[in-house]
């Protein structure tokens, strides 16, 4: 019986677990230097209206995001909760920091990835001596 139960547990967390990958396309500043939007391509996984997204740049520097608002490309003026795999998804969403500045600005062709997501560093090639 409590194995059941651990396996059960194991399954909700997985399923409440957020998992997808999405690249940024063209990204605009809204209202303030804190509020954008644009498009995203969903690269794998289902991307949900109430994730947390981190928003990798290419030199490393990350850009932490809540999405406010998602719909289809095209459909913008209809709003959805969830936009699969292969899908373009129009987003609003909110940085917690100032991202139209640096050389490394949020822009098209930046990776998207859970908030949790954490970033494996390259390891140095292992030497046969």
């Amino acid at each position: 019986m409590k194995s059941l139960l651990v396996v059960l547990m194991l399954c909700v967390q997985l399923a409440m677990a957020q998992s997808f990958t999405a690249e940024t396309s063209d990204i605009y500043v809204g209202e303030s230097n804190t509020e954008f939007y644009g498009s995203i391509n969903i690269l794998s996984g289902t991307l949900k209206k109430s994730d947390k997204l981190a928003i990798y740049a290419e030199t490393g520097r990350k850009f932490s995001a809540t999405i406010t608002k998602m719909s289809l490309l095209d459909q913008p003026k209809k709003e959805v909760n969830e936009v699969q795999s292969g899908s373009v998804a129009f987003i609003e969403f909110k940085t917690t920091d100032d991202a139209t500045t640096g050389k490394d600005y949020l822009r098209k062709g930046y990776k998207v990835y859970p908030y949790t997501f954490n970033p494996v560093e390259k390891s140095a090639p292992i030497s046969s001596t």
